[in-house]
């Protein structure tokens, strides 16, 4: 898959939505979304999941204060999902 170069653009138009999943997460481990937004714009992609539904994702990490921080998100044609994120 190639990566949709309008992530950065869909974030700062507020084109995203949190999953319910992600929420529960984000709070149970004290992630915040600043932390999720700088793991999508800035993490290294780890795993692509070019077949799931309704839209590709990918699995991105990024080493927060140094703690390595993994989101996965879906990329649809008009804005993202995030899915969960957690610390490895």
């Amino acid at each position: 898959m190639e990566l949709n170069s309008n992530i950065g653009a869909f974030l700062s138009a507020g084109k995203y939505t949190f999953s319910r999943h992600v929420r529960e997460r984000m709070f149970e481990r004290n992630i915040d979304t600043d932390q999720v937004f700088n793991c999508i714009l800035h993490g290294t992609i780890i795993e692509e999941y070019t077949d799931d539904l309704p839209c590709p994702s990918v699995l991105s990490c990024y080493n927060d204060s140094g703690c390595n921080l993994c989101v996965v998100y879906a990329i649809c044609p008009h804005y993202l999902v995030v899915v969960t994120a957690y610390y490895s």
